[in-house]
């Protein structure tokens, strides 16, 4: 049983225990790789580690809660998810579409991949997509774009590497927590709602020219 298993812990791994269940609680998905933005490198994540090498613990824990944790080990992500629907982040209108983009993004770069799991993009390329996809009915403010990503990579869906948010030319690593978060049926439904909104609004890409030169520069 996972109480006994929990009960021989010692006090500094029941220490490390309680706060990745309130991680977990607070941020729904833990990543065995991420990217550090500072050395601009991949690492392991302690965490990850623990939770895998206790994970019928956390299971059996988080269960009496009515939580439900996966752990998939070739996508290194850890999810969790209320089977009773509550206790639930509501994504406002930019971050749900930040989300269904990035999914979609993934989707087509996924290909792509090899050995890694994560697929990086721009700034630019999401809001392009979004203009293609008739989400944006005006130039998007820098607030609901910074504040938008930043929700996203508190929930260990995205990493920003290099730039600020606002930057066109900023890299968004999509980590492959975002399979959990979006499924293929809603990224379906985007193309169906895409084509019922007609063609795409090509002058509305979310950043003007200007800024986009000197970023280059």
């Amino acid at each position: 049983m996972w109480i006994d298993d929990y009960q021989r812990l010692n006090d500094r791994d029941k220490e490390q225990f309680t706060r990745l269940v309130n991680l977990l609680l607070a941020r729904t998905f833990l990543l065995r790789e991420r990217v550090d933005p500072r050395e601009k490198a991949v690492v392991i994540d302690r965490d990850f580690r623990f939770l895998e090498r206790y994970y019928s613990i956390f299971k059996g824990y988080l269960d009496l809660a009515g939580w439900d944790l996966t752990l998939d080990p070739q996508l290194g992500v850890a999810a969790l998810c209320n089977r009773y629907g509550t206790n639930r982040y509501r994504l406002n209108k930019y971050e749900t579409y930040f989300l269904l983009v990035l999914r979609l993004i993934y989707l087509e770069e996924s290909e792509k991949l090899t050995l890694r799991r994560d697929v990086v993009t721009t700034v630019r390329n999401l809001l392009e997509k979004m203009a293609l996809f008739n989400l944006l009915e005006k130039k998007l403010p820098d607030k609901s774009l910074t504040e938008g990503l930043s929700t996203l990579k508190e929930f260990n869906i995205i990493d920003r590497v290099g730039g600020e948010w606002k930057e066109p030319e900023t890299r968004i690593v999509i980590y492959p927590s975002i399979l959990f978060a979006v499924s293929d049926e809603q990224v379906k439904h985007l193309y169906e709602k895409s084509r019922e909104w007609g063609n795409p609004r090509e002058e509305v890409i979310g950043f003007d020219e200007t800024a986009s030169e000197d970023a280059a520069d």
